[in-house]
């Protein structure tokens, strides 16, 4: 199946094709991104930006999970809870107030994904922007509308992420792609209206390689 349409923002396109092992293979481009954000998980923070999903669907009868990537560009976030919370803690008092006027702009949300059971696991999302970056891996439970987050927030990300091209000092200081020489480490968890949130200052005095032993194992 091929769909082809317009929205406000520009051209939508949908494709849905055979692959191996009777599974189906999908991509959708979608110039709208906050529409998706809306439509999908209810979120009314973003505005603009434009959206790519590739992703394969299990054989017909198969209880395997859906599996993708999604890729967001060139987006703003504004009043979102969430990150205000995490900003404030982390004593980000500037970013909060941009993040509750006009907003932050960001270059890039990317991340790889599974849905099995209204279940979204998330796993290695990395938020790119010029004032501030985010890592992180988690579920979120659409059914039950809650979430289970955590990773690493990057303050002033273009400055602070810059030694990472630099070998070796890079992999020891940063820790890993998408996180700064200055970070910390943060976990959301509980329902979306009143969800726990923390994080440990601790770990933005820490190198990166030493950073990771604040972060949570996932499965994948």
């Amino acid at each position: 199946m091929a769909l082809k349409g317009l929205r406000p923002g520009g051209a939508l396109d949908f494709d849905l094709t055979e692959a191996e092992g009777d599974t189906r293979a999908v991509s959708l481009d979608l110039p709208d991104a906050s529409a998706a954000a809306s439509a999908f998980l209810g979120l009314s923070s973003i505005r603009g930006g434009s959206l790519r999903v590739d992703a394969t669907l299990p054989a017909p009868g198969s209880e395997a999970p859906i599996l993708g990537r999604s890729v967001a560009k060139d987006f703003t976030l504004n009043n979102a809870p969430f990150l205000a919370q995490i900003l404030q803690l982390a004593s980000l008092a500037g970013f909060v107030e941009a993040l509750s006027g006009e907003g932050l702009g960001f270059n890039e949300l990317s991340f790889d994904f599974g849905l099995a059971d209204q279940v979204l696991s998330v796993r290695e999302a990395k938020l790119q922007g010029s004032a501030i970056g985010m890592t992180g891996d988690g579920d979120i439970d659409l059914g039950a509308k809650s979430l289970d987050f955590s990773g690493t927030l990057v303050p002033a990300y273009t400055a602070n992420s810059i030694l990472g091209d630099i070998p070796v000092l890079g992999d020891l200081f940063v820790g890993r792609d998408g996180e700064g020489v200055f970070a910390v480490t943060y976990s959301v968890e509980g329902p979306f209206s009143n969800a726990l949130i923390a994080i440990n200052p601790l770990s933005a005095l820490t190198p990166g390689f030493i950073r990771g032993i604040f972060r949570e194992n996932r499965e994948e």
